[in-house]
């Protein structure tokens, strides 16, 4: 298999794109190559993706294999990548740094922590626990298991404190500590072309009952913390986009989501435009608090503004308001007002909040974090909170009624509140939380 010619197309693939969008791909092939790669099913012997660009590509471009992924159900699905074009004595070879790079020798390092790579035998859940909180359908996927980001608040860690990937970890590097590593999913969009489709190559989700069904990134993982994972992210999208109905969202604290959108496949970009909602993840405004317990992520305001370059540009948003800390001077209203000023809240569809909740030891890692960066105020308010139960619930109920009186009466696109604030709940708490489903509120 050395040419483009061997990849033979899969009779049922379903895609058409108009001439005026085939025009358009044909110019940017020519202008930068094949950036995306093909994913080819050995099985099969069809490719999986790439159908339209193979049609325009030359027969003779040469093809190498960047990563063969051997999957758990023996799928064979196999990323391969068109090296080069030659056609006559044009040439046109690929910008080798946006090959994919799911390779375990591409990077060693993010953000300072070493990377660990697992074979990914599976990235997609189809019924997640995320689908109570109303971010997906039941779907959700993620190429990592360790963050590239160090948040001080992060629950991962308590998910995975006895996953395999976690443990193998521990074995390999005694005393390694969960927030000092990243985890990565070794031929991750591979697997999830192989969990998209049945043997044949068939895609598994086109019916009619798929249409609009969301699905979520990433429950683990951030998912455009830098260049290398948007690129990932990219290829997941666009597998996504190509072999199901489904729709997709996209959470990141990162600001390189607007990479994302403008990295999708030309062929794919009216489909990515209404198919993928963005959304940027912060609770606070202040930069410094964010810097003390987001350690590794961009300014807030950078996010913002990813945001704001995402809306500017027609593509679907949402806000994510988390966590919120409790505040000395005690403002919510303020607060709840300047979030929603901050994000637009008028272009985002939904609005989901969240008070800091405590899980393991993340709330004495935050407490730590915002002492060191100067934050006392702060801090002792969260110890407060953190150590008197009517405390707590008095915070996360003034939390939610400050963002409630702010979207009261406004909806999103599927007629429900356009506030959605998670809060966890006890047998005291739930009837007063329960009144308030009308008014955003999810009971977790």
């Amino acid at each position: 298999m050395s040419t483009l010619a061997d990849l033979a197309a899969n009779p049922r693939n379903p895609r058409k794109i108009s001439v005026a969008a085939r025009d358009a791909l044909r110019k940017s092939l020519a202008e930068f190559g094949d950036l995306s790669g093909f994913i080819f099913n050995r099985r099969s012997g069809h490719l999986v993706g790439a159908h339209q660009r193979k049609a325009i590509l030359p027969p003779t471009a040469e093809v190498v294999i960047s990563e063969r992924v051997e999957i758990a159900d023996s799928l064979g699905t196999e990323l391969m990548v068109a090296a080069k074009t030659k056609t006559n004595n044009h040439k046109t070879m690929i910008q080798p740094e946006l090959l994919p790079l799911s390779n375990p020798a591409s990077r060693a390092t993010m953000n300072g922590k070493p990377v660990h790579e697992v074979p990914a035998k599976s990235v997609l859940n189809l019924e997640s626990g995320f689908a109570h909180k109303l971010l997906c359908d039941g779907p959700t996927f993620t190429m990592g298991s360790a963050c590239a980001y160090s948040c001080t608040f992060c629950y991962v860690e308590d998910l995975m404190r006895k996953n395999p990937h976690w443990q193998g970890v521990i074995a390999e590097q005694p005393g390694a500590k969960f927030e000092d590593v990243v985890i990565r999913r070794r031929g991750g969009v591979a697997a999830l072309c192989a969990q998209l489709t049945y043997a044949d190559g068939r895609p598994r989700f086109m019916d009619d009952d798929q249409a609009g069904r969301v699905v979520y990134a990433s429950p683990l993982v951030d998912v455009a913390a830098n260049l290398e994972l948007v690129r990932e992210t990219i290829q997941a999208c666009e597998a996504i986009l190509t072999l199901t109905r489904w729709d997709i969202r996209l959470l990141s604290k990162s600001n390189l989501l607007p990479k994302v959108a403008q990295g999708i496949a030309s062929e794919l970009q009216g489909a990515a435009q209404r198919r993928i909602i963005y959304g940027v993840s912060t609770g606070t405004l202040d930069p410094g608090i964010a810097r003390a317990f987001e350690r590794g992520t961009p300014l807030v305001s950078k996010r913002l503004e990813s945001l704001h370059w995402l809306q500017d540009h027609g593509y679907r948003t949402y806000g994510m308001l988390c966590p919120s800390l409790p505040l000395p001077d005690g403002d919510y209203e303020e607060f709840a007002e300047a979030m929603a000023t901050a994000i637009r809240a008028d272009l985002c569809e939904h609005v989901w909040g969240e008070v800091i909740n405590v899980r393991g030891d993340s709330m004495t890692r935050t407490v730590d974090a915002l002492n060191a960066g100067g934050f006392r105020r702060h801090a002792q308010s969260l110890t407060l909170v953190s150590t008197d139960k009517e405390a707590w619930e008095t915070y996360a109920q003034v939390t939610f009624g400050a963002h409630a009186h702010r979207y009261s009466g406004q909806t999103g696109p599927d007629g429900k509140p356009k506030l959605r604030f998670l809060q966890y709940v006890t047998k005291n708490t739930r009837a007063w939380w329960k009144s308030r489903e009308p008014d955003g509120a999810i009971l977790l």
